[in-house]
């Protein structure tokens, strides 16, 4: 039908998948109804829906949409016990002077789902472990447009090796260095969070991806930590380092 079409077209920019939401359905007493004409403002010819009362005029059925202030063409009047009544306000050159319209954004069937893999082990006194995910989310099952946005991947590879740096009967010194790598492509797409909620601000990725838009991203981590094998304390430092890229 109509609405299937416009969200075809729409691809994943659901902006443009705004649907009209006038509907003739007849006249009815118990509900608000309004009447089409035509407005003449500036030589230009509005089609323009009036709140009416009239059995032989008001036979359209309309829900309204906040769009934001200078973007609509209506504006909140009245509110009786059938509900709240718009007003249609004309533009001052060429420019909307109200802030609803009597539109809906049309929601389009998702998909998403995602594989996910992990691998461990060890090998003469190294640990080793990997992990990955692909994810796929089509915003817009109506659409084929802007697909190659539709898949991405991550992974994590660790590396870790416990260095005894002395042997004692009771109170062992262990250096513990571990490496670990990540990727996150820019389209990857995970179900929920799998860092903490301090990580962007920590490193400042919000506005970073402000910036530069869509960014894939990349960390590499060296934590170097001693601590004694039969204390809970333990002193850990390292270094990380973060690349950006436009995609």
């Amino acid at each position: 039908d109509a609405d299937k079409l416009l969200l075809a077209l729409a691809g994943d920019s659901l902006g443009l998948s705004a649907s009209t939401t006038a509907d003739s359905v007849g006249f009815s007493a118990q509900e608000l109804r309004y009447r089409k004409l035509d407005s003449l403002v500036d030589g230009n010819v509005f089609a323009v829906f009036a709140l009416s009362t009239d059995p032989n005029e008001a036979y359209w059925r309309l829900r309204f949409s906040f769009v934001g202030q200078g973007k609509g063409d209506y504006v909140p009047a009245a509110t009786s016990s059938n509900g709240r009544s718009y007003t249609w306000v004309a533009p001052v050159n060429g420019q909307p002077q109200g802030s609803y319209s009597p539109i809906e954004n049309l929601v389009p069937p998702r998909w998403q789902h995602m594989l996910v893999f992990a691998v461990s082990g060890r090998h003469k006194g190294w640990k080793w472990s990997g992990e990955g995910a692909l994810s796929q989310f089509d915003k817009n099952r109506f659409s084929s447009l802007n697909s190659n946005d539709d898949q991405g991947y991550s992974y994590a590879l660790e590396l870790e090796r416990p260095i005894a740096l002395s042997k004692r009967e009771k109170d062992t010194l262990w250096l513990k260095p571990r490496l670990r790598m990540e990727q996150v492509s820019a389209h990857f797409a995970p179900f929920v969070r799998f860092r903490a909620v301090e990580f962007s601000r920590d490193w400042n990725l919000v506005n970073r991806m402000v910036r530069t838009g869509t960014c894939s991203e990349a960390l590499r981590a060296l934590t170097i930590c001693h601590r004694p094998s039969l204390r809970c304390s333990k002193a850990e430092f390292g270094s990380w380092g973060m690349d950006w890229t436009r995609m």
